[in-house]
């Protein structure tokens, strides 16, 4: 019994790390957009930020915080409730009517997401450095 409290205690993931992983996936999923957004209206149109993609980040967040930390970190009933709780998110940026909250040039999705994979990496490489301290 002590010894997978011990082992359970050393393979826990820190929060930095678990952060910095969700501003990487936050990054990405902001790539991701802009690259859909050029190829379907090009680069000199507007991008129309609905309330889908708020929506969207905050489900690939929640997702990268607390749904893929590992097969055995967590319990399967915690990422089966951050599933379902994730699934409801994309399902109600899908329901709700796409109401434009702004209009940003597509160049500040690139902008926004080399920000948080900066921090993203900055976060992780903070948490490598600690780690690496005796």
């Amino acid at each position: 019994m002590a010894a997978q409290q011990a082992h359970r205690e050393a393979t826990l993931i820190s929060p930095a790390l678990r952060a910095g992983g969700a501003f990487i996936v936050l990054a990405f999923v902001l790539f991701l957009t802009f690259v859909l957004h050029i190829v379907t209206q090009g680069f000199t149109t507007p991008f129309p930020v609905t309330v889908r993609l708020p929506l969207l980040l905050i489900a690939a967040v929640v997702w990268a915080l607390f749904g893929s930390v590992g097969q055995r970190h967590t319990d399967p009933k915690r990422r089966t409730i951050v599933l379902v709780v994730v699934v409801a998110i994309i399902i109600a940026s899908v329901l709700i009517p796409p109401y434009v909250l702004t209009v940003i040039a597509p160049a500040w999705l690139v902008g926004y997401g080399i920000v948080a994979l900066l921090a993203g990496l900055i976060l992780r490489q903070k948490h490598a450095a600690v780690a690496s301290t005796p």
